[in-house]
């Protein structure tokens, strides 16, 4: 399982105070940080929830580009509950290559 970047880099908020709010997290991970991993595929995201929201999307990103997508079913939701976002399409880590996860949470 790939979690936080273990070279201290701090993951990334920020939001979006238009007519819907949006909050923004990723994990950036460098080539060095994906190395023993190489060749695996990653099929979902998970996170922790706390609050009740619209919607939660994940984009995973390969080299800059945008490689997949998932949304997640908010159907269930429980605060403090652990949820997976399965992506559409798997994404097969490729050596050398950096990656970010990103994931959006919008809100009224």
């Amino acid at each position: 399982m790939l979690s936080f970047s273990n070279n201290n880099k701090p993951f990334n908020i920020s939001f979006n105070s238009e007519e819907m709010t949006a909050f923004y997290v990723s994990n950036y991970f460098e080539a060095e940080d994906l190395e023993n991993f190489v060749g695996k595929q990653v099929k979902s995201i998970s996170y922790m929830q706390y609050r009740a929201v619209y919607k939660v999307t994940a984009l995973v990103y390969v080299n800059g580009k945008v490689v997949s997508t998932g949304v997640d079913d908010q159907s269930n939701f429980e605060s403090g509950e652990e949820k997976e976002i399965v992506l559409d399409t798997p994404v097969t880590i490729p050596a050398g290559a950096t990656m970010l996860h990103i994931y959006a949470a919008a809100w009224n």
